[in-house]
C-alpha cells in the first residue's frame, strides 16, 4: 500500500470531524524529554509518543539514549528504543527520529516532558493521580517524587496535551500561556498541585474479576493502561471485530501490522496484557455479548465488575436484562467530548437509563462507532485520536477507586462525568450524580428480592 492511501484510510475518522483536515503537509512536532526517572515520567513520554504518532507524521524526540525503560513490557530496552518502536508500529510511513537534547532546534510545535522555562512550549508533568499541563513557563513544579505505581495522571496529561497540540496544529494558533493541575481522584483542580489529593496506590492491588465488553478504541486503550499496572485479578474480553486501518488512529494498541493481518481485536489486546503475570486474561473473539451470555455458566463466572465499551446489537439492554453488578462505561463524541458513567444496582441510573433501548436516529457515540441516519443506513462517525485514551483513563481511575474504596478518602458521590478537550486551557470536568429513572423500561422493574443474588458476592458489592 502506498503512503497516500495509508494516510487516507488512517485519517478518515479524524477528518470526519468538522473543520479537521490532516493532509500531506505535515508540520514537525518536537518532544523534549526533560524528566524520565520515575514510572510517571516514562509513562508520559511513552503515551505522548503513542498518541502523537497516530495523527502527526513528523515527530522528533530529544532524549538521552542511555535511559533504561522501567516498564516490564519493554524489559531490557532503552526508553528511546521503546518510543521509536511504538511510533514506527503505529505509522510505518512516519518520519520519526531520536535526537540529542544538545541539538534542539525550533519546530512548528514543541512539547516538554517535565517543566519548561520556554515561552513557546507545551509541557506536562504528573505524579500519581495528579496531572499537570500547560503552555509557556511552568509556574508550579513537582519536587521529590514517590515510587508510586500509579500512572493515571501521566496518561491523562499525555492525552490532554495531545489535544492542546492538535488544536494548535490544525487551527494554526498559538495559545495563551496557561498552567493547570487536576487530580483524577476527585477531579478537583488547582494552580498548586500540592493542594490536590494524591494517595499512594498499593502495588499489590487486586482488581477482581472483570468482564470487558468491547475491545475497540476505548477498550483497547484501557487494556494498554492495564498492561502498565502490576495489579492482579482477571479480565474476560468479548469482541467479535478485527482491526482495520482506520482503527489505528484512535487506539493505544492497534498497529499497522494488526490492520494488515486483520488481527482479532481481543488478540491484539492480549499481546499487551501478556506482560502482566499476575493478570489472568480470557479471550472471546468472534462473539458478541448476547452469544457470550448464552454460552456461559453465570453462577460460575458472574463478574465483580462489567466494563461496557461497545454499543452494537442492543448491548445496553442485554447487559441490564442480565442483572449485572456494577457497570462502568465511557463514550467519546464527535465534538471533542468524553463521557463517563457508573451504575451501582438500585442506587444509580443504569446503562439503559442513560442510553435507552429503542432504535435511536442518533446512537450515542462509542469511539469509532456508527450513526444510523433517517434512511437507516449506517454512517461512520469521526473520532479524535486523543479522546479514547482519556475515556479509558476515566474508567481505569474508577476501577482503582473501587478497588481501594475501603482505605481511600474519596466519596463516591459522582457517577457521571463530562469533559471537553476543545479548550483544555480553560475547560474542567463536570461531574454529576444520576439516580435511576423512575420510568426506565428495565431497572425500574428490578429489585433486590428478584435480582440475581450473585451480585452481593462480588468484590465491589457496596
Amino acid at each position: 500500500m502506498e503512503a497516500a492511501e495509508w494516510y487516507r484510510l488512517r485519517n478518515d475518522r479524524t477528518n470526519r470531524i468538522d473543520d479537521i483536515l490532516l493532509d500531506s503537509n505535515a508540520k514537525v512536532i518536537s518532544v523534549i524529554v526533560r524528566k524520565y526517572s520515575t514510572l510517571s515520567d516514562q509513562a508520559m513520554a511513552i503515551c505522548t509518543a503513542n498518541i502523537l504518532s497516530r495523527w502527526c507524521r513528523r515527530v522528533s524526540f530529544y532524549i538521552s539514549e542511555d535511559i533504561p525503560c522501567l516498564f516490564n513490557n519493554w524489559k531490557g530496552m532503552k526508553l528511546h528504543e521503546v518510543i521509536m518502536e511504538i511510533m514506527n508500529s503505529s505509522d510505518p510511513y512516519g518520519e520519526f527520529s531520536i535526537k540529542s537534547k544538545n541539538d534542539i532546534v525550533e519546530t512548528d510545535l514543541s512539547i516538554s516532558i517535565g517543566s519548561t522555562t520556554k515561552d513557546n512550549e507545551f509541557w506536562i508533568n504528573s505524579e500519581g493521580w495528579v496531572a499537570g499541563f500547560g503552555f509557556g513557563p511552568t509556574q508550579n513544579e513537582i519536587g521529590t517524587k514517590s515510587d508510586d505505581i500509579n500512572i493515571i495522571g501521566a496518561i491523562y496529561a499525555s492525552s490532554v496535551i495531545n489535544a492542546a497540540a492538535f488544536s494548535s496544529y490544525i487551527y494554526e494558533s498559538k495559545p495563551e500561556p496557561f498552567d493547570r493541575w487536576i487530580s483524577l481522584l476527585d477531579f478537583e483542580t488547582s494552580s498548586q498541585h500540592q493542594e490536590l489529593k494524591n494517595p499512594i496506590v498499593n502495588n499489590a492491588l487486586n482488581i477482581g474479576k472483570i468482564w470487558q465488553i468491547g475491545a475497540g478504541a476505548v477498550g483497547s486503550s484501557f487494556d494498554f493502561i492495564l498492561s502498565l499496572f502490576p495489579v492482579s485479578g482477571s479480565i474476560e474480553i468479548i469482541d467479535f471485530d478485527k482491526v482495520e486501518i482506520p482503527n489505528t488512529s484512535s487506539s493505544l494498541i492497534f498497529t499497522a501490522k494488526h490492520a494488515k493481518t486483520k488481527t482479532s481485536k481481543v488478540e491484539a489486546c492480549n499481546e499487551a496484557l501478556r506482560f502482566n503475570n499476575n493478570l489472568l486474561v480470557q479471550l472471546n473473539p468472534d462473539m458478541d455479548y448476547s452469544q457470550f451470555m448464552r454460552e456461559i455458566d453465570l453462577e460460575a463466572k458472574y463478574p465483580d465488575l462489567i466494563l461496557c465499551f461497545a454499543n452494537e446489537k442492543n448491548i445496553w439492554s442485554t447487559i441490564q436484562h442480565n442483572e449485572p453488578p456494577i457497570v462502568l462505561h465511557a463514550t467519546t463524541s464527535n465534538n471533542w467530548g468524553v463521557n463517563f458513567g457508573r451504575h451501582i444496582p438500585f442506587e444509580e441510573w443504569c446503562i439503559v437509563c442513560r442510553f435507552g433501548i429503542k432504535d435511536y436516529e442518533h446512537i450515542p457515540v462509542c469511539s469509532t462507532s456508527s450513526e444510523v441516519g433517517k434512511d437507516k443506513q449506517e454512517e461512520k462517525l469521526g473520532i479524535l485520536p486523543f479522546l479514547s485514551p482519556i475515556a479509558a483513563v476515566l474508567v481505569f481511575s474508577e476501577v482503582l477507586k473501587l478497588s481501594m474504596r475501603e482505605t481511600l478518602d474519596s466519596p463516591m458521590d459522582k457517577n457521571f462525568i463530562q469533559l471537553s478537550m476543545k479548550n483544555v486551557d480553560s475547560s474542567s470536568p463536570h461531574s454529576f450524580f444520576r439516580k435511576p429513572k423512575v420510568n426506565c423500561s428495565i431497572c425500574s422493574e428490578q429489585n433486590e428480592s428478584s435480582y440475581y443474588t450473585g451480585y452481593k458476592k462480588s468484590k465491589y458489592y457496596l
